[in-house]
């Protein structure tokens, strides 16, 4: 006589559906707690740009929108995608670093128990050195300096207490 399986009614035919809290209602809390908290605005602004952006990059690829599907797969290919789109380094640091607050937070609220981001390294981001002004636009600058009146004198000798020269006439290079 044939097997019956046991297991047939345990195991799902279609894949579960993802439980816990929807990534939106978590990220509006978080709202609530950064303001409860009373940081700058300029803070919450930087970190919810970041936390929508990354719930629309999850909405539209069809991926989790509960907080404990989230992987750290799902944040690489998010960080990937700021990259590909061209967004400079800072910009995708910035991103990957509002993310890790937000998860931290969802750890202490008991919404996860651990962060999806826990061994990921940050991008890195390159030093670019600010340009170097030429000979000719520090003595534009210090020209500019040059005059009579008592502003004009106190930049030209507030300029002469480094190693630029204190006169507009004078070579830089000197």
């Amino acid at each position: 006589m044939p097997r019956v399986s046991r297991t047939a009614h345990i195991v799902p035919d279609e894949p579960r559906r993802a439980t816990g809290t929807p990534l939106a209602d978590a990220i509006a809390s978080y709202h609530l707690s950064f303001r409860a908290a009373n940081r700058s605005p300029a803070t919450i602004r930087t970190y919810l740009r970041s936390m929508d952006e990354f719930a629309h990059f999850l909405e539209a690829r069809h991926l989790p929108q509960t907080l404990p599907a989230i992987t750290r797969t799902h944040i690489e290919a998010y960080i990937v995608s700021i990259q590909e789109a061209g967004q400079r380094p800072a910009a995708v640091s910035i991103a990957y670093r509002s993310l890790q607050p937000f998860f931290r937070w969802a750890i202490e609220e008991g919404e996860i128990a651990s962060s999806p981001m826990a061994r990921m390294k940050p991008p890195v981001v390159p030093e670019t050195p600010p340009p170097v002004l030429r000979p000719e636009e520090l003595n534009a600058i210090l020209d500019a300096c040059a005059g009579s009146d008592f502003e004009s004198r106190r930049d030209m000798a507030s300029s002469g207490s480094s190693s630029l020269p204190t006169c507009a006439g004078a070579s830089l290079l000197d």
